[in-house]
C-alpha cells in the first residue's frame, strides 16, 4: 500500500511524490546559486582583466615616449657639433693627414 500524506494540506498525495517535488525545488534553486556565482565570478574576471589591459597599453604608452626622447637623446649626442665640442673639451688633437703604406699585400695607415 502506498502511504498517502498531506504535503501542502490541500491534497492527499503519495510520499514518492512530495518528496520527488521538494528535491526538485531544492535542485533549481541549488542550480540557480551555482549559475549566479558561476556569472558573477566571470563578470569579475574580465574586469579585472580589463583593468590590467589598460595598465598595460598605458605603461607601453609610457615606454614608447620614453623610448623617443632617448632616440632624440642619442642623436643629439652623436651629432658633430657635439663631438667636435666634445674633442675640444678633451683636448683631442684632430688628424692632419693621413699617409697610406702598402707592406706586403696589406694596407695600413701611417701619421
Amino acid at each position: 500500500m502506498t502511504k498517502l500524506i498531506n504535503c501542502k494540506k490541500k491534497k492527499r498525495i503519495s510520499l514518492k511524490a512530495c518528496l520527488g517535488k521538494q528535491t526538485l525545488g531544492y535542485t533549481m534553486i541549488a542550480l540557480v546559486a551555482v549559475v549566479g556565482l558561476s556569472y558573477l565570478t566571470f563578470v569579475n574576471k574580465v574586469a579585472t582583466d580589463g583593468y590590467q589591459v589598460k595598465a598595460l597599453s598605458e605603461q607601453a604608452s609610457e615606454l614608447k615616449n620614453k623610448n623617443k626622447k632617448l632616440e632624440l637623446e642619442s642623436s643629439a649626442l652623436q651629432s658633430m657639433q657635439r663631438v667636435s665640442s666634445a674633442s675640444q673639451e678633451l683636448e683631442l688633437v684632430s688628424v692632419v693627414g693621413i699617409e697610406y703604406i702598402t707592406a706586403g699585400s696589406s694596407t695600413v695607415a701611417a701619421k
